[in-house]
């Protein structure tokens, strides 16, 4: 039975959803009373209603935009009533309009009827959530609960629904939020005290987490996981730039790459601080070298095309600690020369990346700003 509802699953659109409800909450239900026995099959089940649930009923990401718009807005609404403010300062120490009786204005607005009827009824109350969001509230909640069975198998599956579920409800912050600070202590020794294979997949729903839910986890993460992120880059960079074509069928390769893959949106999304993304860029920073693999070179520029975006000043500087491409004059002869330590260093192992980077994101081209 629960093949053929994986296959049901797999081959039907969103109006399946009212006919399986009940035998959904079923399937929750054997999981809770035979966890020890059956959860691998009944974890395929919620893997394979959670892909569905994710294709019937897609999220639109755009909460940053929308925040970055509302934001200008705010912006332009506070300019105004600053001038706005400015100029009756400005009468009123000229004078003008003091002797105009201003009561008229101080007098309170009547309340209209919509605000008498909600002060009758009271705060309004919550409004019920659709069917797949409830389902995905309980199918996360097993989750946690799963993500510390001792078969390594389980874990895995179980963080691919994990993932899904992120997904699924992220179109409800207040929902996503409680259930991301539920999972976090069983998902962070999944990212820290777990077979590398849990932890690659744990970071993919690290990175899941940090897209649809901001800068909630930036303490968390630049506490409890930056630090051995950083550092297991670093301890692995000089054994990747002397590896040869075996090594990027490795695990430990694909670690690094899925980590670097991810840790400049995750740095982005999260609005980490200046320490932790000075850390992020020093562990980064030996991949910019050509003795690294190609991909892992790709993932790294990745990186800090991300990190510009945030700090471009910041990361300029750096960049250009590490080569310089040309000299700068300052812009009157009474001023010192600039002086910056990539300026005549004969090009290294880190130069093409770096003039790559300088190209694409600051406009140099061939010793001038294009």
């Amino acid at each position: 039975a629960p093949r053929v509802l994986t296959v049901m699953l797999a081959h039907s659109d969103s109006s399946l959803l009212p006919l399986i409800r009940d035998i959904v909450q079923d399937v929750l239900m054997a999981l809770d009373l035979s966890y020890n026995h059956s959860a691998a099959l009944f974890c395929s089940v919620l893997h394979a209603l959670m892909k569905a649930l994710a294709r019937w009923f897609p999220v639109s990401r755009c909460r940053t935009g929308g925040s970055a718009r509302s934001k200008t807005s705010t912006d332009d609404f506070n300019v105004r009533q600053f001038l706005l403010d400015y100029q009756k300062q400005k009468d009123l120490a000229e004078g003008v309009g003091i002797e105009v009786d201003d009561t008229e204005d101080l007098e309170v607005p009547p309340a209209s009827e919509g605000e008498d009827a909600e002060d009758i009824c009271g705060p309004d109350e919550k409004s019920e959530l659709p069917s797949h969001l409830n389902i995905t509230k309980e199918v996360a909640e097993r989750c946690v609960h799963l993500l510390s069975d001792p078969r390594l198998q389980l874990r895995l599956k179980v963080l691919d629904v994990l993932e899904l579920c992120v997904y699924v409800l992220s179109e409800r912050e207040n929902e996503l939020l409680p259930m991301a600070h539920r999972c976090w202590p069983a998902l962070l020794q999944r990212l820290t005290a777990d077979d590398p294979l849990a932890v690659l997949r744990a970071f993919r729903v690290l990175c899941s987490l940090g897209e649809a839910c901001g800068d909630f986890l930036r303490r968390r993460v630049s506490k409890e996981v930056l630090p051995r992120l950083t550092s297991s880059l670093t301890r692995q960079a000089p054994v990747s730039a002397k590896a040869g074509p075996v090594y990027t069928h490795t695990l430990a390769y694909k670690l690094q790459l899925a980590v670097l893959q991810g840790l400049g949106s995750l740095c982005r999304r999260l609005d980490l601080g200046e320490a932790d993304l000075d850390a992020v860029c020093e562990a980064c920073l030996p991949y910019l070298s050509c003795r690294q693999p190609v991909r892992l070179q790709e993932a790294c520029l990745s990186v800090f095309r991300h990190l510009i975006q945030v700090d471009p000043d910041t990361f300029w500087f750096t960049l250009n600690e590490l080569h310089c491409p040309c000299s700068y004059t300052p812009p009157h002869p009474d001023l010192p020369p600039i002086q910056l330590s990539g300026m005549g260093r004969p090009r290294d192992e880190y130069s093409d990346n770096v003039l790559k980077l300088l190209r694409e994101e600051f406009g140099w081209c061939d010793g001038s700003v294009c």
